[in-house]
């Protein structure tokens, strides 16, 4: 490479500016306007950022020397009067995952590529804010709706289709839960603007006896809770028919038969 300036330490090469203005430090064949080649980063890093009324912390920039090309985005301060050195970021060139907390950022299955991987040691792994209305997530696949999910000022939490423009679940700060409906007033709503739709409850297993339960229950004074009452779903024909058997407490109350005859219990 045509040599325009170099500064030499040793037998090594410290500084070398091409004819064509490229800038090497530890290389004499710079490839960009800036190129770096460092030792082994257990010694050194390849970049260092200090300030000079704080110079044992600031940010250390390394580049494992290993198979997946590792780099590595450190933040130096002093812990315990010791000048401490913690990842902050590491990036994988190989496959593009990004790791926060972390110097093996893997997605599962670990064939996927290009994601971000947090990790600490504590129950917030991140954390959204936002000075306007709700802070949030959007989730774009290749097709199909945009979703979002958002934290909103009213204190409630809401998965809404972006697509459709329509909220289609609301969490609010005291609990209540809306399906369908953006104002939950019981501890969970479901509404649906179309004739025919509501809650289903799905039972599996074919054959007789196996059934689908709705249960209540109220606290025993003690801790605990105790079945008030129950609605059941019992199959008979293998699935293809069935009847309704109504608790209160665990004493079936009354039966309600597939052809709507009702049956007290004898």
């Amino acid at each position: 490479t045509p040599l325009a300036f170099e500064i030499i330490s040793g037998a090594s090469s410290s500084l070398y500016i091409t004819s064509g203005g490229n800038v090497g430090i530890g290389t004499t064949g710079p490839g960009a306007k800036l190129t770096i080649v460092a030792p082994d980063v257990t010694v050194n890093p390849a970049i260092s950022l200090r300030q000079t009324n704080a110079a044992s912390q600031g940010w250390d920039f390394d580049i494992e020397n290993n198979s997946v090309g590792r780099l590595d985005i450190s933040g130096v301060g002093i812990v315990s009067g010791v000048v401490t050195k913690v990842q902050a970021i590491s990036i994988i060139k190989s496959t593009g995952n990004v790791g926060v907390g972390t110097t093996s950022p893997t997605l599962s299955p670990t064939s996927y590529t290009s994601g971000l991987h947090v990790e600490n040691d504590t129950y917030i792994q991140a954390r959204l804010s936002s000075s306007s209305s709700g802070a949030g997530l959007e989730f774009i696949p290749s097709s199909g709706d945009h979703w979002e999910m958002q934290a909103q000022t009213g204190s409630s939490l809401v998965f809404y289709n972006r697509t459709d423009n329509s909220y289609r679940m609301v969490i609010e700060g005291s609990g209540n839960v809306g399906i369908g409906a953006t104002s939950p007033v019981s501890t969970l709503e479901v509404s649906k603007n179309q004739n025919g739709q509501g809650i289903t409850i799905t039972q599996e297993n074919a054959g007789d006896g196996y059934h689908s339960k709705l249960t209540f229950r109220g606290s025993d004074g003690s801790g605990g809770f105790v079945q008030t009452a129950a609605l059941a779903a019992y199959q008979t024909a293998n699935g293809a028919n069935g009847y309704l058997r109504l608790f209160g407490g665990t004493t079936e109350g009354l039966q309600v038969k597939t052809n709507g005859s009702i049956q007290l219990p004898t």
